[in-house]
């Protein structure tokens, strides 16, 4: 059944009419809220969605992964690459989580490291060393 135009229009002045009874404290509520956070604050959270957005898009291209391997349709890429470039990116992603924990990667990436294999694996291995050194490291406390 086709409905008329007028229905629709009715749908959404109901719509609408719930939607500003619902808005009210909410809008008084937010308002005292943004006035209250700094620049800063936004920065910083938008830092933390970053990075949760990162590591859910790594846990969704490693089940994807796996469900490759399982399926028999893995097939690893080889390339030309530069180890210590694949590692600088890896731990560019990881920096901010180590921050976080008050650790600093250090690098000694002096000279270039050139091999072949599977970038994307390589890179979703370091990244997996550093998360793990980062989550069970304990928390470095400033001294001074």
């Amino acid at each position: 059944m086709i409905r008329p135009f007028s229905s629709y229009a009715n749908c959404d002045r109901r719509f609408a009419r719930v939607a500003h009874s619902t808005r009210g404290s909410s809008r008084r509520d937010g308002a005292a809220a943004l006035s209250t956070r700094t620049t800063e604050e936004y920065c910083q959270t938008l830092c933390v969605f970053d990075d949760e957005f990162k590591k859910l898009t790594r846990i969704v291209e490693g089940l994807f992964t796996l469900s490759m391997a399982d399926a028999g349709q893995l097939h690893l890429i080889r390339e030309p690459l530069y180890i210590n470039e694949v590692l600088e990116e890896a731990c560019a992603l990881a920096a901010s989580r180590a921050r976080a924990k008050n650790i600093s990667i250090v690098r000694d990436l002096d000279q270039e490291l050139a091999s072949t294999g599977d970038e994307a694996f390589l890179h979703e291995l370091f990244l997996i060393f550093l998360d793990n050194a980062i989550k069970y490291s304990p928390m470095v406390r400033a001294s001074t």
